[in-house]
């Protein structure tokens, strides 16, 4: 069994949870992204950065 190396708690009112829940943060990613890949790579880039927001539930 795997034990975790850190753990770290989000703050209830941290600016990214609220950017998550409004979906104002996969907005600003995807435009960031698209600056400098293209469609296809965003959308795979995307797919895992997605994957991490549940650490903000």
């Amino acid at each position: 069994m795997e034990k975790p190396i850190l753990y770290y708690r989000v703050h209830e009112e941290a600016a990214t949870k609220a950017a998550i829940e409004d979906n104002s943060r996969i907005k600003e990613e995807t435009e960031m992204f698209k600056k400098m890949w293209p469609g296809p790579v965003v959308k795979v880039l995307m797919h895992f950065y997605r994957k991490a927001y549940h650490e903000y539930e």
